[in-house]
Parts: structure tokens; sequence; C-alpha cells
């Protein structure tokens, strides 16, 4: 990704952090009349979508954008207050472990906002042996009843549940996108160093490789018991017992031994660039994020959200691997793809059909890749632990 692409992307967030008043992902509905932020740093344009009338200060921002970047201002069919009540609707009546039916009957596996205003986007679990047109049919059908139900537009497409993706010897102070042994003695990877609210020293993974009992690095050294942990957020912080953290994430293939520097976290806009930096796979940027807010079933019946999904772009590249779970998720503030690092969030999910990885360049053969990942948003993580990350 081109550096001045990169910089006018952080130019770009920032306008959109004002609009949306710093809330978070998940926040961001209660902006009144917001609808969706759609960031196109390729062209240097912020696509902003409303209902109603544009306060003042929304106005002020998009006049003042600076030099090269425009902030284009669109009507939208719905709020996003409007479309969060509709999918809660869906969620009222699903438990966290999967049976979350749509009207007609029909499982749901994805729960999306429209980031344009347009409504709500639902996968689900179609019937088998259907042809392309009798598919056509059916998601049909679960548009209309989910509709009627909902009150508001729904896209509905046959989407599979999105499939959990699960450097070797790591020592104190711990990094993140290192590999876990998971107290399940299954491979993970670690995520960005933390602190408690006491000050205690912790590291995010993801809550599906392991919510109770004890972390190792690959070669079977100690790092800490899980402490805090929300399944259905797949976040666990593992409470640092051995040593301490440093503000740092291995970057590069699955067998490096470089790091690069954290200097902070911040949220997620639909058309920014990330990478992922997994422990079985390495790092993988040029992923697009599409979708920041979905609601999905993993594939263990699992409900988990919010989730921000962001898409390969280099079709000779994947996203992730099974193995990087838990693993950062990054962005280049400044362009360069230098040193300093801002962190986005923790790898959770794959989606779209897996392949098997490119011989050589994961930590295991036959380990399976994705084109896209699904990652926990950092505000979610910090807001709902009271954590404070690492940067030194």
């Amino acid at each position: 990704m081109a550096k001045e692409v990169l910089v006018r992307q952080h130019q770009l967030d920032a306008i959109a952090d004002e609009i949306t008043q710093n809330r978070p992902e998940h926040e961001r509905f209660r902006v009144p009349g917001y609808a969706g932020i759609v960031v196109d740093a390729d062209n240097g344009r912020l696509n902003v979508y409303w209902k109603g009338p544009l306060p003042e200060r929304v106005h002020n921002l998009a006049a003042q954008a600076p030099h090269g970047l425009k902030v284009d201002v669109r009507p939208a069919r719905y709020s996003a207050a409007e479309v969060k009540t509709a999918q809660r609707k869906l969620l009222t009546n699903s438990s966290r472990r999967g049976d979350g039916l749509l009207p007609g009957g029909r499982p749901w596996t994805s729960l999306a906002t429209s980031p344009t205003g347009d409504g709500l986007i639902i996968g689900y679990e179609p019937e088998k042996g259907l042809s392309r047109a009798q598919q056509d049919g059916e998601s049909s059908e679960v548009a209309a009843a989910t509709q009627k139900a909902t009150g508001v537009a729904v896209t509905a497409m046959p989407k599979r549940r999105s499939q959990i993706s699960a450097r070797q010897d790591d020592y104190s102070p711990w990094w993140g996108g290192a590999g876990l042994r998971t107290p399940a003695n299954s491979f993970c990877s670690s995520g960005f160093s933390v602190y408690f609210p006491s000050g205690a020293p912790g590291m995010l993974t993801a809550a599906h490789c392991g919510m109770d009992g004890q972390f190792f690095d690959r070669q079977g050294e100690l790092i800490g018991e899980a402490i805090l942990k929300r399944r259905d957020l797949d976040v666990t912080v593992i409470g640092v017992e051995n040593g301490a953290v440093g503000g740092y994430y291995y970057d590069g293939p699955w067998s490096t031994d470089i790091g690069k520097h954290v200097i902070g976290w911040n949220t997620n806009y639909v058309g920014d660039y990330v990478c992922t930096s997994g422990a079985m796979s390495g790092v993988h940027c040029n992923n697009k994020v599409n979708s920041i807010e979905d609601d999905i079933v993993q594939d263990d019946g699992t409900h988990v959200g919010p989730v921000v999904f962001a898409q390969r772009t280099d079709l000779q590249d994947v996203s992730h691997s099974k193995g990087d779970s838990g693993g950062p998720v990054v962005t280049s503030p400044d362009g360069t793809y230098g040193f300093d690092m801002e962190a986005r969030g923790i790898i959770s999910v794959g989606r779209g059909e897996p392949t098997v990885c490119i011989p050589g360049e994961t930590q295991r053969p036959d380990v399976m890749c994705f084109s896209t990942v699904g990652y926990i948003p950092m505000g979610t993580i910090m807001n709902t632990f009271g954590l404070t990350l690492a940067t030194d």
C-alpha cells in the first residue's frame, strides 16, 4: 500500500472521529442522525451517510476538510440507531450458543448494519442441495420475512458460520503476535500487551483459545492464567505472572524475531487498510475493512460481536490462517509501515472459502488460510475491561 494512501487514511479517520465524537464502533449509533461512514483513502474522500438535517458541526467539518481531501455527505434511508434497534430485535431471542433464528426459521450466521444506512445485511444457513435459482428465491424469502419483523430493509445471503482461526519462543517482557500454548494445548497467538486497572501486566488473546487455566509460550514457558474473559466478545485477558509486558508485537513471517512498536489504539471505519500478524502465518497487509459491527455465529455455535471484517486486496496473499487467533491487527498511522504502528483489534475468525496456505509460509504444513479476517475492535476490548494499552 502506497504511503500517500495511508497518510490520507489517517487524515480521513481523524475527520471521521470528530464526526462520530470519538465513539468506538459499537457506540456510533448514539450520534443522532448518523448512519455510517466509508473511507475512500485511494481517492481522498470521506463518504458520510446521514438521516435528517445535518448538524452545523458536521457541515463545518465537511467544509473545512484539508486541501486534497473531500467530505461528501449523502442522505441515508435509516439512521444507525434505527438499524441497531432492528438488529437487537433479532438478537433478543438468541442465546450465545448459536440457536438464533430468523423469521421463517432459518438460523442466522451474521447480522451486520449497512455502512451506508440502507438497512441490515444478514447471513443465514441455507438449505443444502439448492440450485442457484433456488438459493436466490430462499434469500428473497428470508429478506422479506426479516424486513417485516424488523421494520427495516434487509439484504439476505447464504453464509456459513465464521470459522475460528486458532513467533515461537517468546520471553519477558512478553510481546504480541507470539505463539501461545493454550490451556487445551492448542496453538493460538498473543494479541497486545495491556495493564489491568490495578496496574498489573496482562496480555490479550481470543476467548476461544481458552478462558480458564494457564497459557504458555510455544516452548512451554509459563506466561500466566486467564483472568478476565468474555466469550461473547471472544476476548481473554491473561494475567502475566512470569515477568513483564512490552509495548511491541512481532512483525514479519511466522519465524521472525523482529518487532514493531505499538504507539496506541484507534477505532475502525469501512475502507480502512489493516495488517494482521499472527504466530502461525505471520504478517499480512492490504486487508481492507468492509464491515465494522457484525454479530456472528462462530463454527462452534457461539454468538460473538461486534466483529470488524477486512478482506484481502492482494489476491496473491491471504488475510490470516488458523492459529493466528488472538493475534494483533494494526495499521500504519503515517503510511510508512515503519516502526510505530497503531492497534486496531485482535484476530477472531476467518471468512470466505478456506484454502491450504502456501507451503513454507506457515509454522505448520496444511494449515487453512482465509481471504477475510474478522477481528474484535480495540475500543470494545479496552472499554469493556477497563484496560490500558502498553506502549512502553
